[in-house]
């Protein structure tokens, strides 16, 4: 019996260890998977002619193999004939990162089964296909030319970075060199970026002669083309003047007056040496600047806009032109800001009776001024008020004495302190004595009638009561 209990202990012992296996085994099939990362592989294959776009003329190359331990492309300028035969000018090849050369060149113009396809020709022979069979023909490569350089200059005992060498007909490999009679310098890191243009440095000898310098550019089939003199070396011991910018000048503006509160657009601000991004400002001392909007600019004329202020001062202001770089010009009191002219809208009263003086209550109208003058005009005599009274912008009170004055239509004239006028014609009519009289007896006349004919028949009307 004892072995009997003993057995099926061993039992249960294996069903737990059996248990606790099975337990870890699930746990550890259910762990995360790592992660893996999926390597970028190389757009182009060997074969493959790329270019910035499918029908890009300039800059094409051939990619002949992709390391992938370095990520580059080893790549070769490649060029076209007219007659669709692609090939290469000499043998030189160059690493290039993959992911810079598919950013900048991400057309893909075509594929050639090997890399034999496209051959490599001599500086004296391009091959031409006739017919079925494919010949070779001496055909001579166009010589390089340079027609710029920037910067085109440096300072002895210095290096200069050349960012652009302008031309045509650069190959890979080429090499440029300053010359000056004997002397020759020879630019380091010269990158031939395109068929039109070359990067490179030139350390500039501190005993290298002052003076233009040629530029010359070097194929590697020994065909050069040469900028002369284009290129300047100074020496740091060589005073040299540097030339004064040209003066700015203000000479007119167009028009030259304007009210206050009025906006005016100047049709012709003249003068020298303008630029784009110029501010024009009228100035005044004591005063606050009124500056102009809507500039546009020319080397010698300006068209503006100034939006005057209604209490900008009265008189002459100064006109001032400043360029972006700092220069200014100045037209002294080139433009006046004045009042407005005054209008005059009605008179009150209208007329009166030559020989009498006539009390104007109400010369109405805008912009009169303390100061102002009145005056009745027709022909050469005028008639002047007096006891003149500006009583506001907007309402004169006088006096005119009309003795000996012709009957008749007169012009009434308002005339401010600033010489602007203003007329209103015909504003006002003097009437003769000999019509006084008359209307006065036909005053007369009606009273007397009216009291003869109350006393003739008032009476007759009223009703007599009594007892």
């Amino acid at each position: 019996m004892r072995k009997k209990a003993e057995f099926w202990f061993l039992v249960a012992g294996l069903v737990v260890l059996f248990a606790i296996f099975a337990g870890c085994s699930g746990e550890a099939s259910q762990a995360t998977p790592v992660p893996t990362t999926t390597a970028v592989g190389p757009k182009f294959v060997a074969g493959d002619i790329i270019a910035k776009t499918a029908s890009s003329t300039d800059s094409i190359w051939l990619i002949v193999k992709y390391d992938a331990k370095t990520d580059k492309y080893e790549r070769a300028f490649t060029y076209k004939k007219s007659d669709g035969i692609w090939y290469r000018k000499d043998e030189l090849t160059e690493l290039a990162d993959r992911a810079m050369t598919e950013k900048l060149y991400p057309a893909k113009v075509t594929h050639v089964s090997s890399i034999s396809a496209v051959p490599v020709v001599t500086p004296t022979t391009i091959p031409v296909t006739t017919s079925a069979t494919a010949t070779a023909t001496t055909a001579p490569l166009e010589a390089p030319t340079v027609t710029g350089i920037t910067p085109n200059t440096g300072i002895a005992g210095t290096t200069v970075n050349i960012t652009g060498i302008a031309g045509t007909n650069f190959r890979y490999g080429a090499l440029v060199r300053l010359g000056s009679g004997a002397a020759t310098i020879t630019g380091s890191g010269v990158t031939v970026v395109s068929l039109s243009n070359i990067t490179c440095q030139f350390a500039i000898p501190s005993n290298a002669a002052p003076g233009a310098w040629n530029v010359t550019v070097i194929n590697t089939d020994g065909q050069s083309g040469t900028l002369s003199n284009g290129f300047s070396i100074t020496n740091t011991t060589t005073t040299t003047t540097t030339a004064a910018p040209p003066e700015l000048s203000v000479t007119d503006i167009t028009p030259n007056t304007g009210e206050r509160g009025a906006t005016i657009s100047i049709t012709n601000l003249a003068g020298t040496h303008f630029q784009t991004g110029a501010t024009v400002n009228l100035t005044r001392s004591g005063c606050q600047n009124i500056t102009a909007s809507g500039v546009l600019a020319s080397t010698s004329q300006i068209i503006c806009t100034f939006a005057l202020p209604l209490d900008a001062a009265v008189g002459s202001w100064n006109v001032v032109v400043t360029n972006p770089s700092g220069e200014s010009g100045t037209l002294a009191t080139g433009f006046t800001i004045k009042n407005p002219a005054p209008t005059i809208s009605s008179i009150y009263p209208t007329s009166n009776v030559t020989g009498l003086p006539v009390t104007i209550t109400n010369l109405a109208g805008t912009n009169f001024q303390t100061g102002a003058t009145v005056k009745l005009m027709k022909g050469s005599t005028p008639i002047q008020a007096t006891n003149v009274v500006v009583v506001s912008a907007t309402q004169i009170t006088s006096v005119f004495d009309l003795t000996g004055a012709d009957a008749g239509t007169w012009n009434v004239m308002v005339t401010n302190p600033d010489s602007q006028s203003v007329t209103l014609s015909p504003g006002f009519t003097v009437s003769s004595s000999l019509l006084l009289i008359l209307i006065t007896l036909f005053q007369i006349l009606s009273i007397f009638q009216t009291r003869i004919q109350y006393q003739c028949f008032g009476h007759s009307n009223q009703k007599v009561t009594g007892g």
